[in-house]
């Protein structure tokens, strides 16, 4: 249950992971390339956050072989990380070692992976740092844990901040390209993202299409194996079509995963209560369907079927934080965090059609302010969604849900037991 064992450098990677090291290792090595943009594409939970602290760890400690060797190649990519170690710029007699940085845009994730690198040899908490803090110096390589949350100037807290970056870059700040994005590319010589376009989850967030336009012209590197839910990739692909209303979507049956849906509130609490009890690590998560009051006085934010609900108490460290299961969190704080159980509350905000046969969001239930203004109803109905769909892979061993609205949780009904 430990951040520490879940980040930790030292576990074995898959064979889908060790190639794309490999891979990337071949591409920093070059030596005719100087300069590297690399993207590492994958969906929720195919471990991109570890990959990123292992090839950290391996490029800025002595390695030798026989620390690596459960891997058949362990020799070749010794040879691969001393290539890449060679061309850092010799100082004197000395070389210095490479200047890199793991660029993580959420606070919560943020703090959480600084206690991670804080206690791994070799590595330390001021190497985790926010896009605002890359953007003060160059670096030899930047590494970027969720890309797709980076920011734009659209819908964010803190204009002024942003904007005296971008001066300080030389960035107009009317251009398109005044974004997080663009300093992560000024601030370094090689940049590998990792990014998945599903989880893009606010309008602050950069889109897709200013993504593509740097990707047309990157590297780009695929992880497809399944690493933290245990009903692996037919559950992810039972999760998107379910919110899709695929009208061939069978319903869900596995022995591996355990996935329940809820019709009262104090079922669904105990539930999640006894697997807390058992396993640890076991959180509510809800859409943002509710005002935040409780962050003003004490009243709760929620009440359903006589149980008290109350936003997290805590945005940094938030999972690590406390074990109620009448405090919920929502996707900021648990965005790329692994959960044993996750309790999932579908809210107000979003409901289904049952004449239309369709997922429908309800925007004035939608309390996230930055999360809807100045966008399309269609835009909003796509960010609801892929909350819920990266608030549902959060589970390793299950997921247990409640609907709000009653069609919904008939139409889910339908499809789980």
């Amino acid at each position: 249950n430990s951040d520490l064992f879940k980040f930790s450098p030292y576990k074995s990677l898959s064979e889908d992971q060790m190639n794309a090291i490999e891979q990337y290792l071949h591409i920093l090595g070059k030596e005719e390339i100087s300069n590297s943009t690399v993207f590492v594409q994958g969906s929720a939970g195919t471990g991109k956050t570890i990959l990123a602290v292992y090839l950290i760890k391996l490029l800025l400690s002595q390695v030798s072989a026989d620390d690596l060797s459960e891997y058949a190649n362990n020799k070749h990519l010794i040879d691969l990380v001393d290539k890449v170690k060679s061309k850092v710029e010799i100082t004197g007699t000395l070389k210095a070692p490479m200047k890199i940085a793991l660029v993580v845009p959420m606070t919560s994730l943020r703090d959480t992976l600084k206690k991670v690198f804080r206690s791994i040899h070799g590595l330390s908490a001021n190497m985790v740092i926010g896009p605002n803090e890359a953007a003060k110096i160059h670096f030899d390589l930047l590494i970027i844990d969720e890309a797709h949350r980076l920011r734009r100037r659209k819908n964010i807290s803190g204009y002024g901040a942003f904007d005296q970056t971008c001066r300080d870059l030389k960035l107009d700040i009317n251009s398109n390209n005044s974004d997080e994005l663009e300093w992560i590319m000024r601030s370094s010589d090689n940049q590998l993202f990792f990014y998945d376009e599903h989880q893009s989850v606010r309008p602050s967030d950069i889109d897709k299409e200013r993504f593509l336009s740097i990707k047309s012209t990157a590297t780009v590197l695929e992880l497809k194996s399944q690493m933290r839910v245990a009903g692996g990739d037919d559950y992810i692909d039972f999760v998107d079509r379910l919110l899709k209303v695929d009208e061939n979507l069978q319903p869900w049956k596995s022995n591996n995963y355990d996935l329940e849906i809820f019709t009262d509130m104090p079922a669904f609490i105990k539930a999640l209560e006894i697997k807390e009890n058992e396993f640890g690590l076991c959180k509510v998560i809800s859409g943002y369907s509710w005002e935040w009051v409780s962050r003003k006085g004490t009243e709760p934010d929620a009440e359903i079927d006589g149980v008290e609900l109350y936003w997290n108490r805590t945005n940094k460290d938030w999972v690590n934080s406390t074990t109620d299961m009448t405090e919920m969190g929502c996707i900021h704080t648990t965005q790329g965090y692994d959960l044993n159980y996750a309790g999932i509350i579908f809210g107000s905000d979003i409901i289904y059609n049952k004449e239309l046969r369709k997922i429908e969001v309800v925007k004035s239930n939608y309390y996230d302010r930055n999360g809807r203004v100045g966008i399309t109803d269609d835009q909003l109905h796509d960010y609801i969604i892929n909350i819920y769909k990266t608030i549902m892979y959060r589970g390793i061993k299950g997921t247990y849900i409640y609907c709000y609205d009653e069609n919904l949780r008939e139409y889910f009904q339908s499809f789980i037991d």
